[in-house]
């Protein structure tokens, strides 16, 4: 069995159990990361937009929860279409989890973070995917990220991987 999957799958029957759309919201996220290491990224990128416009938030009454979770489906939608090579969609799918971003400031909810420089970080790993990669692109993207502010450990270790995979393709 697909061990993956069916953690999954247990999380959001779960979230549909507890009527919390939000928890859903995140398990389809996790759903999308699944489907992306499979190389599925055309699907791994549609479950994330249906999700994301399922969820999306109003700008004067949502909660730092909702933005959070939003964004975070949307960053799930850019990475496979920058890897699928569509640099378009995933530049306005990371344009619109910043403006979530900065809406909801930096948050921790249903055990991911989310913030401006989250997103900061996956705008320079989008600039290296796919078979043209643009690491002078991602080197000035990395510019404007404050390593200090990356709301993980693991996020900041990742950020500093794609710095350097950038570095190494300029000579």
């Amino acid at each position: 069995p697909d061990w993956a999957f069916a953690a999954v799958e247990k999380q959001l029957a779960a979230s549909q159990r507890a009527s919390d759309p939000l928890m859903e919201g995140m398990g389809v996220s996790t759903l999308s990361w699944i489907l992306l290491r499979q190389g599925r990224w055309e699907q791994a990128q549609a479950v994330s937009v249906r999700k994301a416009e399922a969820l999306e938030p109003s700008f004067s009454r949502s909660t730092a929860a909702q933005y959070a979770v939003y964004g975070n489906l949307l960053v799930s939608a850019a990475t496979p279409a920058a890897r699928r090579g569509d640099r378009g969609d995933a530049k306005q799918f990371l344009n619109m989890a910043e403006a979530a971003a900065v809406r909801s400031g930096p948050v921790r909810v249903y055990g991911t973070a989310f913030s401006v420089p989250d997103v900061k970080t996956q705008q320079v790993n989008i600039a290296l995917a796919g078979e043209e990669p643009q690491p002078g692109e991602a080197l000035s993207l990395a510019r404007a990220v404050d390593l200090g502010a990356i709301s993980r450990p693991v996020h900041a270790a990742s950020h500093r991987v794609d710095v350097a995979q950038a570095q190494y393709q300029t000579g």
